[in-house]
């Protein structure tokens, strides 16, 4: 990760707060600084972000809070100062494309609309770690 943060890897925040929080992915694309309690240090995790209904309720259909560590706490705060979204994360459309028999989620950059497939960060870490 620290590789990842140097490098300033787009991926970075999405890995950095999946690490942290473990919540989902489409947990993290959902995610609103509204559901953030900076002064409480929790994250209210109540929606998510699915290619067949877009924004609705977690997968249990029930609301979760996640502590914030005081790592993340300064993340969030530094994530926050760089943000013009209501949402957390700046990819926040995900859609879907056939990847053989499988789906593969593709994350949009939310200013100029262009789409990629993040790479896990088991990849980056054969990558900056292994291959070393």
């Amino acid at each position: 990760m620290r590789e990842a943060k140097e490098t300033g890897h787009r991926f970075y925040p999405i890995w950095t707060l999946a690490l942290m929080t473990g919540m989902r992915s489409g947990e993290l694309v959902a995610l609103q600084w509204t559901d953030i309690d900076f002064e409480g240090q929790t994250i209210s995790v109540s929606k998510q972000w699915t290619n067949k209904n877009g924004i609705g309720p977690t997968k249990t259909q029930r609301c979760r809070v996640v502590p914030i560590s005081s790592d993340l706490l300064l993340f969030l705060k530094e994530l926050r100062l760089k943000s013009e979204s209501e949402f957390v994360l700046t990819a926040i459309r995900m859609g879907a494309r056939r990847a053989g028999s499988s789906h593969q989620r593709v994350l949009c950059k939310h200013r100029n609309h262009t789409c990629e497939v993040p790479r896990p960060p088991s990849d980056v870490y054969h990558q900056f770690i292994v291959q070393r």
